[in-house]
Formats: C-alpha cells, sequence, structure tokens
C-alpha cells in the first residue's frame, strides 16, 4: 500500500474544507483526521498543518520563500529578489526567509515550496569540478 505524505494529507484537506460555512467544517475535520488515525499518520500532524497553512497561503497569493546568500541582503536587493519571486509565482505577497552561510562564496539559493534554484559559485564550482574530473 502506498504511503501518503503530508503534502497530499494538506492538499485533501483544503479541498474538503474551501469555501465551507464553519459550521460544516467541524464533520469534514472529524472525517479527515479519522482518517489519519487509521492509516497511522498522527506522528504526521505538525508537517499536515504545516502544509496545509501553506496550501491556505497559496490559495491567497502567499508564497513563502528562503533565502540563502554569504551576507545579508541591502533592503533595496531585497525589494528587487521579493518583486522577481512575485513575478515569477504570480504572489501577491512574499514570506521571505533569509539565511546567511559563509560556505555560500557568492551568488544566492532560493528555495520556493519544493523547488530549489542554486545560483551559488560554490555549486558552479563543485560542478566544473566534476566535469573536469570525468
Amino acid at each position: 500500500m502506498r504511503k501518503i505524505n503530508p503534502k497530499k494529507y494538506a492538499e485533501a484537506l483544503y479541498e474538503a474544507t474551501k469555501g465551507l460555512p464553519e459550521k460544516t467544517i467541524k464533520p469534514e475535520l472529524d472525517n479527515f483526521f479519522a482518517l489519519v488515525l487509521k492509516k497511522k499518520g498522527f506522528k504526521l500532524l505538525d508537517k499536515i498543518i504545516a502544509e496545509f497553512a501553506a496550501c491556505c497561503d497559496r490559495a491567497d497569493g502567499v508564497v513563502a520563500a528562503e533565502l540563502t546568500t554569504r551576507q545579508s541582503l541591502t533592503p533595496a536587493a531585497r525589494k528587487d529578489i521579493e518583486e522577481l519571486i512575485k513575478k515569477m509565482e504570480k504572489a501577491k505577497k512574499i514570506n521571505l526567509t533569509e539565511v546567511t552561510d559563509e560556505s555560500v562564496i557568492g551568488g544566492i539559493v532560493l528555495k520556493l515550496s519544493d523547488k530549489v534554484f542554486d545560483a551559488s559559485l560554490k555549486t558552479k564550482l563543485e560542478l566544473l569540478r566534476e566535469k573536469l574530473e570525468a
């Protein structure tokens, strides 16, 4: 039997509850949690809830992104990157988390939901080394 991951559970819950009046959501939630318990997915509840929040954000046009750089961004650079992500993702709002990592020699690593855009110098050098060794 194939296991369902937290993202699939969250998407199913979102689809089952979107647009429902508050009074009718409780039975849907009861059914959902009964299914999760039946499938022994209770260990995944934290991840399911986080994914459900992400589904709701996506529906509202909000995109979460994580940007890793060697040093902190200037406010102007941060604004430019947020605008670029808005255009790429057709989003209304970006929740951008900045991470500084000394191992990133230059460039950036951008994570958007399940996509990673690695434009770091470190990765480019590693790819070049692999090609030279082949």
